[in-house]
C-alpha cells in the first residue's frame, strides 16, 4: 500500500564520514607494498591526528635508523586509533570518504630521514549540498613536518577558543600543544640534517612517476650467475640474458641492486650461453639502467638492468 500524507517517512540514516589512509612504502629492494586503512571521522578533527601520528612515526624511524615498513606504520596508527580497520575499496568512488590521506615512503637518504610525500584530499560528504573538494600536497620531510606543525597550531588555537565555553577543550588544547612542541623540535632537527635548498628525495609513491634512467659511468662487478642463460636472436644478432647476484650489491640511487638482469649481445652472447651455468662466477663491465614497471600483482617496482660491454670468468 503506498504511503499517505499522514504516514511517517523515516529519516535517511546518515553515515559517519570516513577518513582513509593509503600508504605506499618502498624498500631498498625497490619492492613497493600498499597499506589501506580507514577510521570514522567522528570527532571532526580532520587529518590533523593522522598527520601527528605520521610525523612522530617518522621521528622514530630517524631515531632508530629503521627503514619504512607498512606493518610498523599500521601498528603506529592502530595504537592511536583503536577503531582502525582495513579498507579494501577505492576512496575516489566512495561517497562516505570525507578525507583521504595519501602517503609515500621510501628509505632514508643522506640526512637520515625517510623520504616522504603527502597528499591530503578533503571533500564534502553531505547530500544535497554543493560539492567541494580540496587537496594539499607536501614533498620532503621538512615540508611535511612544517605542515603538521602549522595544522597542530591551528587546532590548538581552535581548542583555546572553545575553552571559553567548554571546560573540556582546555585539556585538549594542552595535549595538542605538547604534540606541536615535539613536532617543532623534530623540524629543527630535520632542518639541521637537511640543509635549506636541498632538493627533496624522489618519491616512489603517490603522485610520483619514475622514468627510465641510464647511468653514464660503466660499472665493474663480480658475481654469480643464478639462472640458466636465455639466448635468442635479435634484430642485430644473438642476445643473451643472464641474472647476476653481485658479490657487493651496488646502490643505484635509492635502490640496492641485489639481483641484476644483464643483457649481452653478439658473439659473446653465444659463448656465454655455451660456457656459463648457474653458479658460474663472472666479472662484468657495463652500464646500468633503471626501468619502472608494474608486475602481474599490480605492484609497481623498479628493474635495475646491466647492458654488458665485457664479460669474463672471475679468478677469485
Amino acid at each position: 500500500m503506498p504511503p499517505t500524507a499522514t504516514d511517517e517517512v523515516p529519516a535517511p540514516v546518515r553515515l559517519k564520514p570516513l577518513l582513509v589512509i593509503h600508504a605506499r612504502v618502498t624498500d631498498r629492494r625497490a619492492i613497493t607494498a600498499d597499506l589501506a586503512v580507514a577510521l570514522p571521522d567522528a570527532a571532526g578533527d580532520g587529518a590533523v591526528p593522522v598527520l601527528a601520528v605520521l610525523a612522530l612515526h617518522l621521528v622514530e624511524l630517524r631515531r632508530t635508523g629503521a627503514d619504512p615498513d607498512p606493518a610498523a606504520l599500521r601498528a603506529a596508527l592502530a595504537r592511536a586509533f583503536p577503531g582502525l580497520r582495513g579498507y579494501p575499496y577505492m576512496p575516489v568512488h566512495d561517497p562516505r570518504v570525507g578525507i583521504c590521506v595519501d602517503i609515500a615512503l621510501h628509505p632514508a637518504g643522506d640526512g637520515g630521514w625517510v623520504g616522504v610525500q603527502l597528499a591530503v584530499t578533503e571533500q564534502s560528504t553531505d547530500e544535497g549540498q554543493h560539492p567541494w573538494s580540496r587537496i594539499t600536497r607536501r614533498h620532503g620531510i621538512r615540508a611535511v613536518l612544517r605542515h603538521t606543525e602549522a595544522e597542530l597550531d591551528a587546532a590548538e588555537q581552535h581548542q583555546r577558543t572553545l575553552a571559553r565555553t567548554d571546560r573540556s577543550a582546555g585539556p585538549r588544547a594542552d595535549r595538542i600543544a605538547q604534540l606541536r612542541a615535539a613536532i617543532a623540535a623534530a623540524l629543527l632537527q630535520a632542518e639541521h640534517d637537511v640543509p635549506p635548498g636541498s632538493p627533496p628525495p624522489p618519491a616512489l609513491g603517490t603522485g610520483a612517476s619514475l622514468s627510465t634512467r641510464v647511468e653514464t659511468e660503466p660499472q665493474v662487478l663480480t658475481g654469480a650467475v643464478i639462472q640458466p642463460i636465455a639466448l635468442r636472436e635479435g634484430q642485430d644478432g644473438p642476445v643473451a640474458r643472464l641474472h647476476l647476484a653481485p658479490d657487493t650489491p651496488p646502490v643505484i640511487g635509492e635502490v640496492t641492486a641485489t639481483v641484476l638482469v644483464c643483457t649481452l649481445r653478439g658473439d659473446a652472447a653465444h659463448q656465454a650461453a655455451a660456457s656459463l651455468t648457474p653458479g658460474s662466477h663472472v666479472l662484468v663491465v657495463g652500464t646500468v639502467t633503471h626501468r619502472p614497471y608494474t608486475g602481474d600483482d599490480r605492484i609497481p617496482r623498479v628493474a635495475v638492468t646491466l647492458d654488458i660491454q665485457h664479460i669474463g670468468q672471475a679468478l677469485a
